[in-house]
């Protein structure tokens, strides 16, 4: 499910390459404009696929959706396609069909006195994304053999149903929480060639774990500190042909995020924040062969008072580097908006991404909190 850069995707030889998203697809929720630098410290429904520990400052029920474009690339191939031979792809990014990033209800569990026994949320959220079309460019053989009508589809699409429990201390000055993870994964090698025709679609599934914390010091209650862990996922499937896309890898995630009050006679604040993931070397797969792989993501947020209403402003970078043979950098500046009206329990935000070499993300966020 995304956009892309300007990039290219060869088995042995490739002079660029298709932007990595496999593993590292943001959602499209609120930290989006912010280049994703709050998932891990932030505290909503999405906080059910980034770090359970966020669903422990929850105090109300919680509903939140993100809706967000899906992009894709486009590869005209040169050279020679035959397994021996060598191939150059020269790939071009394009905005896919918006659809549904995530989808979350948090619950708080009350116990005899009215008190929080913590915070337990059900969601599904959108977190891997690959859709490649292939074309013969000018010249293309196979093993020597004109290939003039040679195309390609390769797709990986993988979301995950989580069902997560976070539980802070009454202080608020720390929270964990842990959850399983359900990964259904959709992935399509459609290929014709003067060889033969590849027609492979399956749905694969498997299941992981996750766990996570978010302190707060009581010398500095503005002050996150996060860390959250999730399991690698061994994907399985009822076919008898090897899987393009062996399993998810496993993910490692720290956070941090600064709130700072006193602007315009303490009616605003800015929010400050870093984040980190680590995604684990993935399983050779025959099409799709992941590489460990750090992301980041840095970003601000300046939250405006305009009397009935608090307008959220963000500015972000966020940083995919490459992962290894199939898979190139992709790195994006990041900006958006909320609206949060004071006197109501809705919120609303927008956030777009200008990724580098071209292309861009879109992200629609919208929550509402009920109940006591």
């Amino acid at each position: 499910m995304i956009s892309a850069i300007g990039a290219c995707l060869a088995p042995t030889v490739a002079n660029a390459q298709i932007p990595d998203l496999v593993s590292a697809f943001d959602a499209g929720g609120r930290a989006m404009g912010m280049g994703g630098a709050t998932y891990q410290t932030g505290s909503e429904t999405l906080s059910a696929y980034y770090n359970p520990a966020g669903l422990g400052y929850l105090s109300r029920s919680a509903i939140g959706l993100s809706f967000r474009n899906k992009p894709q690339s486009k590869t005209t191939v040169t050279g020679d396609i035959a397994p021996s031979g060598t191939q150059f792809l020269s790939s071009v990014s394009e905005p896919g069909p918006t659809g549904l990033g995530h989808a979350g209800l948090a619950i708080p569990i009350r116990n005899g006195r009215g008190g929080n026994n913590g915070v337990i949320a059900f969601s599904l959220t959108a977190g891997g994304q690959l859709r490649d079309e292939r074309s013969a460019g000018p010249g293309l053989t196979e093993n020597g053999l004109g290939a003039a009508a040679y195309r390609q589809l390769i797709k990986s699409d993988t979301e995950f149903i989580n069902i997560s429990y976070g539980r802070a201390t009454s202080d608020g000055t720390f929270s964990w929480g842990a959850g399983l993870v359900y990964a259904i994964n959709r992935q399509v090698n459609q290929k014709f060639a003067p060889s033969g025709i590849t027609d492979f679609d399956a749905q694969a599934t498997g299941v992981g774990g996750q766990i996570g914390f978010i302190v707060s010091p009581k010398s500095n209650p503005d002050l996150s500190v996060s860390a959250s862990f999730r399991t690698p996922i061994k994907l399985k499937s009822g076919g008898a042909s090897p899987l393009i896309y062996e399993e998810v890898p496993g993910r490692l995630a720290g956070g941090i995020a600064l709130r700072r009050n006193g602007f315009r006679g303490d009616r605003d604040f800015m929010v400050f924040g870093l984040d980190v993931t680590h995604f684990f070397d993935g399983k050779d797969a025959s099409i799709i062969d992941r590489d460990p792989q750090t992301t980041f993501g840095l970003g601000v947020e300046y939250n405006y008072s305009m009397g009935a209403a608090r307008v959220p402003i963000r500015l972000g970078y966020n940083a995919i580097p490459a992962a290894g043979r199939d898979f190139g950098r992709r790195n994006a500046f990041t900006f958006g908006l909320g609206y949060r009206p004071n006197k109501a329990d809705w919120g609303l935000d927008l956030n777009w991404a200008k990724v580098s070499g071209g292309g861009s993300d879109f992200g629609l966020t919208v929550s509402y909190k009920f109940g006591n």
